[in-house]
């Protein structure tokens, strides 16, 4: 893979590109400053909102903008089998009677991908059967957007906060897909074998225990 940096604000670069026929996709989110008053008269600063900018994208610069929704998508399954996992750490192959790493990831892949669990549904290389498991019911949150490393740790914290606060929630499974960064605070816990990614994925696992990450993909 090749790296090239360009310096967009050069007068060089912007003339060079222009002579070009390029063609890409970015994705942008605006996330406004925290609103500030004058001191003078208490009126607050005026915003730019984030319909103002698609609007100078599509017509002083003449780029195609396409509105990307943002938010929650709840999913509730009742009588779904849930394998059981070692909450002590989750992606360790060891005994029988608990799911290991990989049947674990596949499980919560299954999940985030809203797919029917039983085995004739997907390829998939275990057999639910093949370990202890519980009918209980799950509850699937999608949340779709760009979202900041910030609010994947916030998010993180509150998982953790939950499992922590209740009884009945064994543990909690987070797939965070296509991020740029990682909430640097948590990913130098340990080898969670978390690295920065352009393009990547991760998963965890959260216990009363502790965290556990799985490998980056």
């Amino acid at each position: 893979m090749v790296v090239i940096k360009l310096d967009l604000k050069s007068p060089k670069c912007r003339e060079q590109l222009g002579h070009l026929n390029l063609a890409f996709d970015i994705t942008l989110r605006w996330i406004p400053p925290k609103s500030t008053t004058s001191k003078e008269n208490h009126v607050p600063d005026h915003q730019v909102h984030g319909s103002s900018i698609a609007e100078y994208l599509r017509v002083v610069c003449r780029l195609q903008v396409e509105n990307v929704p943002d938010g929650y998508k709840k999913v509730t399954r009742t009588k779904e089998c849930i394998p059981l996992i070692d909450t002590r750490n989750p992606f360790k192959d060891g005994e029988q009677a608990y799911i290991g790493q990989d049947q674990l990831l596949e499980y919560i892949g299954v999940l985030a991908l809203d797919c029917n669990s039983a085995p004739i549904e997907y390829v998939s290389s275990y057999r639910l059967d093949e370990c202890k498991k519980k009918t209980d019911t799950v509850t699937i949150l999608h949340r779709q957007g760009v979202i900041t490393p910030e609010e994947a740790d916030g998010s993180i914290m509150r998982l953790v906060e939950l499992v922590g606060e209740c009884d009945t929630i064994p543990w909690v499974g987070m797939h965070v897909q296509g991020f740029s960064h990682t909430p640097v605070d948590l990913i130098y816990r340990g080898d969670q074998g978390v690295s920065l990614n352009q393009d990547s994925a991760y998963t965890m696992v959260i216990t009363k225990q502790s965290i556990f990450w799985s490998k980056c993909i």
